[in-house]
C-alpha cells in the first residue's frame, strides 16, 4: 500500500512539473509577443505623431480668438503660396501615412509567417 501511494505521489509530482514547464513556456511566449508588438506600436505611433507634427508645422498655427487681442482677418482670396503649402503638406502626409501602412502590413505578414512555422 505504501509503495502505491509513493508511486502515485511521484507520478503526480512529475505531472505537476510538466504542467509548470508548459505554463512557463506559455508565459515566455506571451511576454515575447507583447514586447514585439509593443515595439511595433511604438514605431507606428512615432511615425504618426511625426506626420501630424509635420503637417501642422507646414500649415501653420491658427489664431485663437481672445477677447483682449485683435483677431487677424484674412481675405477670402487664397494666395498661391497657401495653395502650394496645402498641396505640399497633403502630399507629405500621404507619403508618411503610406510608409506607416507599409510597415503595418509588413509586420502583420512577418508575424503570420512566424506563427505558421
Amino acid at each position: 500500500m505504501r509503495n502505491k501511494i509513493e508511486d502515485e505521489k511521484m507520478r503526480l509530482l512529475k505531472a505537476s512539473d510538466e504542467y509548470e514547464d508548459q505554463i512557463n513556456q506559455d508565459i515566455t511566449l506571451i511576454s515575447d509577443t507583447a514586447k514585439e508588438w509593443g515595439g511595433r506600436l511604438l514605431v507606428i505611433g512615432g511615425a504618426m505623431v511625426l506626420s501630424y507634427l509635420s503637417v501642422r508645422a507646414m500649415l501653420g498655427k491658427k489664431k485663437v480668438k481672445k477677447e483682449d487681442k485683435p483677431v487677424e482677418v484674412r481675405s477670402s482670396r487664397t494666395s498661391a503660396r497657401d495653395i502650394l503649402l496645402k498641396s505640399l503638406s497633403d502630399k507629405v502626409a500621404l507619403v508618411l501615412l503610406e510608409l506607416v501602412r507599409e510597415y503595418i502590413v509588413k509586420s502583420i505578414l512577418d508575424s503570420a509567417n512566424k506563427h505558421d512555422r
